[in-house]
């Protein structure tokens, strides 16, 4: 339902056979529609760290605002906890992740555009379904955005994994960040295997035979590095404490310039994660 309260209703893509021209179709809209959401989010994120000393933004936090469900106390507290100033990073998994390419690609700096786009610093993907984007998105790629890519098992296995290949090896640098699971399904890495008994998830295919939680953690680990050392390749940020001996940042970029060391000795000063959970997929 939306806000002047039509109802939209759901609809099923027709009976013709499983194509890609057919899921390009029936997805289409519903990319337009992921991408205009994640960047209206950006948007507000943004805007809420500049306008954070004005009039307008103390109206908002006191309910005065035209749209005052959009100004929640609660995520006002949570994004004042976000330094926004020197980027953003993205994560998505499957059509996420297919989403999360489309808004680095459309949100990338144009010497054409005289609009200021929100600064990217990192993107990752998890089990990209790039099955449903045109071929014109998967051969542009993904440019100068540091980008991760995290593969189940039984995507690599895939017979849609061309279209993953074709949109990783048109990016830059994409080759020294891809990885994948091994025993891992595409449901393993998605909170949807964390909602029900561990046995129950095996049995029903959303969990391989990796041990429950297990991937979850290195995955996050993995990608809480990709965002971190996309921060700190910028000499305009510091990062200090995350494993960091300096206390400067300094110390973390050099210990950990790829994530292939990340994957040995971890970000966090907790229980070393098994090694054996990830390892590099070549590209070629």
């Amino acid at each position: 339902q939306t806000q002047d309260g039509t109802q939209i209703y759901y609809t099923r893509p027709d009976d013709t056979p499983y194509s890609r021209e057919k899921v390009l179709k029936f997805r289409g809209p519903m990319l337009d529609h992921r991408v205009g959401e994640v960047t209206r989010a950006m948007d507000y994120i943004f805007a809420r760290e500049k306008d954070s000393s004005n009039h307008a933004t103390n109206k908002r936090m006191k309910g005065e605002h035209d749209n005052a469900s959009l100004f929640d106390p609660l995520l006002e507290q949570v994004l004042s906890m976000a330094d926004t100033n020197v980027g953003i990073s993205l994560i998505g998994h499957s059509f996420g992740a297919a989403t999360m390419a489309l808004v680095t690609q459309r949100l990338a700096p144009s010497s054409s555009s005289s609009k200021a786009s929100p600064n990217i610093t990192s993107v990752a993907f998890l089990d990209p379904w790039a099955f449903s984007l045109p071929d014109e998105v998967l051969s542009k790629g993904i440019q100068q955005t540091p980008v991760l890519s995290i593969f189940s098992e039984s995507w690599t296995k895939s017979p849609e994994l061309s279209h993953v290949l074709h949109l990783l090896q048109s990016s830059d640098n994409a080759q020294q960040n891809c990885f994948w699971a091994p025993s891992t399904v595409h449901a393993s890495v998605a909170d949807s295997s964390g909602w029900l008994p561990g046995f129950l998830t095996r049995r029903i295919g959303l969990r391989g035979g990796e041990k429950r939680h297990e991937i979850h953690r290195v995955v996050a680990q993995v990608c809480a590095g990709h965002v971190h050392t996309s921060l700190v390749s910028s000499s305009s940020f510091s990062s200090p404490g995350l494993n960091d001996e300096n206390g400067d940042g300094r110390g973390m970029k050099k210990k950990y310039s790829s994530l292939s060391s990340l994957l040995h000795h971890g970000i966090f000063r907790r229980k070393t994660l098994s090694k054996d959970l990830l390892q590099p997929y070549s590209l070629k």
